[in-house]
């Protein structure tokens, strides 16, 4: 189809690690993929092993000479066509090694001025004078991490501190730039200030970094942002109603259900992921030196903006589309418009979940996972165990995102997010450490801690502990739930 009915006389490249999910096939053999035209392979850690058994599957006749000789050529002709052979080797160009030359900072800060969508200003509060106090709030507000997202860095981003990013302006600098930093005061969770001391508060809330299936909002989960990050809506209830505007800055990688968060907001700004030149925020935020707009929002939804919680498709051309702001909507100064009190339903349970079901959650080497000697008391480890039909190794895959056995939940112990953190049986309480998402791929991820269910030591012999782990994508950390 590819080569010969559409003509692609490209190269083709595997996914990271893809070709291990082919029947019969490793991370460092594949004769299957060869064979089916594939020219480049992406096995990061297994590609000598696998140069090694391509060869040798090329000796005994398992792939063609002729299909080595096809990728050379596909792989040659990109090569030849980008020019690469009329210049000399990447470490003798012009500006090799100067990392300077791959900095465009006032190019990317245009980017964040331009993408920014503003979704609500009543009472047109927007833009703020730059000569008053202003209160900052938000756990995203300084945050290189919540601002850039996956992919960042590291895959997933989780990782990340300020101090790993070597230029840039988190929004909280860019508004202390903005205004001066002796008129601005940031407090996290929006305790202890005294709001209406202040001209004006910014909220900078959002999701926090994930990438590929880790963001997975699946059956179990819903649209609305306060369910998956309560902490902002409780800053938010914080600072709200007390005589001083409220802006809010919402860090998402895609339109959420928000009516909770726009309804305790003045204004709305809709931010996506910003990266590292967020003083581009405050740049349209704020009014100039002489009190006229700095920069104005161009910003139009690229999607339509869900009005319920279980909203989806919300696609253009879907029968009877009735987003909250639909697909190219984008306010500017110029416009005068009013957004009234918005329905704040929550969904019980997730928006593609019906029944709950019960039954084994089966994982590495086939074992079950298990409650340590069937006890009920909290605490009580959760390890892996031949499979042998027991009530504590009934799970139920549970509406709210839990998942329950013997009348009790699988915790993430404390509450913890670092690697190697225990998983325990403990009295239900609808808490992060409770909440549980099944990936495409099978694994099992915690929200709250961006890590998955792992077997440790990548052991599968009785009694050994679940804990949560990095995503790796091992067989230890894949699933099979009831």
């Amino acid at each position: 189809m590819l080569r010969q009915k559409l003509g692609f006389d490209g190269l083709i490249v595997s996914d990271f690690n893809a070709i291990a999910q082919v029947p019969g096939c490793t991370t460092s053999s594949c004769p299957q993929a060869v064979n089916a035209g594939i020219d480049l392979f992406m096995v990061p850690t297994d590609w000598q092993q696998f140069i090694t058994n391509t060869v040798a599957q090329v000796q005994n006749g398992q792939i063609p000479i002729s299909r080595i000789d096809d990728a050379v050529t596909h792989i040659l002709r990109v090569k030849l066509r980008a020019g690469l052979f009329e210049e000399p080797k990447p470490s003798q160009r012009a500006m090799a090694g100067d990392g300077t030359k791959l900095v465009e900072r006032a190019l990317a800060r245009q980017a964040v001025q331009e993408s920014l969508v503003l979704l609500k200003n009543n009472g047109n509060v927007l833009p703020l004078a730059r000569n008053q106090r202003i209160l900052v709030v938000g756990k995203s507000a300084d945050s290189f991490s919540n601002q850039s997202g996956g992919w960042s860095l590291t895959w997933q981003g989780t990782d990340n501190s300020n101090a790993d990013y070597a230029t840039g302006d988190t929004i909280l600098t860019g508004i202390k730039n903005t205004v001066g930093a002796n008129q601005v005061t940031f407090s996290a969770d929006g305790t202890g200030v005294n709001v209406a001391s202040f001209g004006a508060v910014i909220a900078v809330i959002g999701e926090t970094p994930y990438a590929e299936f880790m963001g997975d909002i699946t059956a179990t989960g819903t649209l609305e942002h306060a369910r998956r990050f309560p902490e902002d809506l409780a800053a938010l209830d914080r600072v709200r109603g007390q005589g001083v505007p409220v802006v809010t800055v919402l860090l998402s990688g895609r339109a959420l259900y928000t009516n909770k968060e726009l309804n305790r907001s003045d204004a709305f700004v809709a931010a996506w992921l910003p990266g590292t030149e967020s003083g581009g925020i405050a740049d349209v935020l704020f009014r100039n030196a002489s009190g006229g707009i700095n920069v104005d929002f161009s910003g139009k939804l690229s999607y339509s903006w869900p009005r319920a919680a279980c909203q989806t498709p919300l696609n253009v051309g879907t029968p009877n589309l009735n987003p909250l702001f639909p697909f190219g909507f984008g306010l500017t100064y110029s416009d005068h418009q009013t957004l009234g009190t918005l329905d704040e339903t929550s969904v019980n349970g997730g928006c593609g979940n019906g029944t709950p079901r019960t039954g084994p959650i089966t994982g590495f080497g086939g074992k079950c996972v298990d409650v340590a000697s069937a006890a009920t008391a909290n605490g009580t480890a959760i390890q892996l165990f031949d499979c042998n039909g027991t009530g504590a190794q009934q799970w139920m895959i549970a509406a709210d995102g839990s998942i329950q056995a013997l009348g009790k939940c699988l915790d993430v112990t404390a509450a913890g997010t670092t690697n190697g953190t225990v998983i325990q049986l403990f009295d239900c309480n609808g808490t992060g450490a409770q909440q549980w998402t099944a990936s495409a791929n099978g694994a099992l991820v915690n929200p709250a801690s961006g890590r998955c269910l792992d077997a440790t030591g990548v052991s599968s012999a009785n009694g050994t502990r679940l804990q949560i782990w990095d995503c790796t994508g091992g067989a230890n950390q894949k699933w099979t739930l009831p």
